[in-house]
C-alpha cells in the first residue's frame, strides 16, 4: 500500500510540474494583457492547489500507515 501511495504522489508532482509549465509559458502573454493566458494560468494554479491538497492527504496517510505499523 505504501509503495502504490508513493506512486501516486509521484504522479501529482508530475501533473503539479506540467501545470508549471503551462503557467511559465504563459506569463509573459498574461503580462501582455492577454486575457486568454491569464485564465489559464488561473485554471492552472487552481488545479495545482487541488493536487497539492491530494498530495498532503496522501502523504499524511503514508505517514500513520508507517507508524502504525
Amino acid at each position: 500500500m505504501l509503495l502504490y501511495m508513493k506512486d501516486e504522489i509521484k504522479k501529482l508532482f508530475n501533473q503539479v510540474d506540467e501545470l508549471q509549465k503551462i503557467i511559465d509559458s504563459e506569463q509573459d502573454s498574461a503580462d501582455a494583457g492577454s486575457v486568454g493566458s491569464r485564465s489559464r494560468i488561473i485554471n492552472a494554479e487552481i488545479e495545482k492547489e487541488s493536487i497539492q491538497e491530494k498530495i498532503d492527504a496522501l502523504a499524511a496517510a503514508a505517514l500513520w500507515m508507517a507508524f502504525a505499523s
